[in-house]
């Protein structure tokens, strides 16, 4: 499972929530700016934007889940089972393998843009890290300060879409998640006026149903137009630490309580951690499903110059509630 969003409050935010049925060892992982990055079919990149985010480290190699580089710009993976097809190498492509795209993209560009303008010539390959590391059926939400783009990759090739609603859950494909929100138009914050039978009245004994309709499953369609509803009828917060905490309330309302969604194998999902990434700040805000605690690290806790990729356990509680100042320049 999992839901990604992007969301703009004086300063752009973007985050998730890692939906699955068991931890992987996941911790927060930074690669340095010399921190040299290989790739299977690729050139090694030897300096670059660190980058920091979520994910494993294998064989001293970052394999990420979300991440931001120091140019804010940020990726996260979702999964996308039964519909994200790896092909084999293509000779007039740019040759990818699913795992280190990522990484490829976030030391390599700065906006949305350029790594949309990168994918048209490129081929996500399939190779798998290890044999016991198979490529995960992913398709990924890419944003910056100004929009958000949608990476699916298909049995015809990768297909990009803009993504002004700055959501992404799972399942069905993006267009079809484009298309029913329009079945949601009517949806409001406000008291719903009376329709058909003006001439008798029917007021409202409660609050909330200009909401009525808004779906409250876990399904990955109602999942996408309940987070889409709270982005955009969230209001403007005044500090930082307000603006961390309401995003980490947005995507709260599509987590999942232990036990609550059960997969055919007999395995449950549940939401491991919400991450929150200022891209202005260059911080990594985030909880687990262990702790409410909201911890935080920034690239400014760091030597950047290190030439070697960190990893730091979950279970240590770095700067908790420390936020810092915007970064100017």
């Amino acid at each position: 499972m999992c839901t990604a969003i992007r969301l703009v409050d004086k300063e752009c935010y973007f985050g998730r929530n890692l939906d699955v049925p068991f931890s992987y060892g996941e911790g927060i992982v930074l690669i340095p700016r010399k921190a040299p990055l290989s790739f299977r079919h690729e050139e090694e990149i030897k300096e670059h934007p660190a980058i920091l985010g979520m994910g494993l480290v294998q064989q001293g190699y970052p394999l990420l889940f979300d991440a931001m580089n120091e140019k804010g710009l940020s990726i996260a993976g979702l999964n996308f089972p039964g519909n994200a097809v790896y092909l084999p190498l293509a000779k007039d492509k740019r040759n990818l393998a699913s795992f280190e795209w990522m990484n490829n993209a976030l030391s390599r560009f700065q906006s949305v843009s350029e790594v949309k303008e990168f994918l048209k010539g490129c081929n996500f390959v399939d190779e798998s890290f290890s044999k016991d590391l198979p490529s995960a059926p992913l398709h990924y939400l890419v944003s910056d300060s100004k929009e958000s783009l949608v990476v699916e990759p298909t049995r015809e090739g990768l297909k990009l879409y803009d993504n002004p609603y700055d959501v992404l859950t799972n399942n069905p494909p993006f267009p079809f998640h484009r298309e029913n929100l329009k079945l949601y138009a009517s949806l409001s914050p406000k008291e719903r006026e009376q329709g058909f039978s003006k001439d008798t009245p029917l007021p409202p004994f409660a609050a909330g149903f200009g909401t009525l309709g808004l779906p409250g499953d876990l399904s990955s369609p109602s999942r996408f137009v309940r987070t889409y509803y709270y982005l955009k009828t969230s209001l403007p917060k005044k500090t930082e630490e307000e603006r961390v905490l309401s995003f980490l309330r947005i995507l709260s309302q599509v987590s999942f309580p232990e036990g609550s969604v059960q997969n055919k194998d007999g395995s449950r999902e549940k939401t491991l951690y919400s991450s929150c990434m200022n891209l202005s700040r260059g911080t990594y805000s985030y909880r687990t499903l262990e702790s409410d605690d909201i911890r935080q690290v920034a690239f400014d806790d760091f030597d950047l110059e290190q030439e070697k990729v960190l990893f730091l356990n979950l279970e240590r509680k770095p700067l908790v509630h420390r936020m810092r100042p915007a970064k100017h320049g």
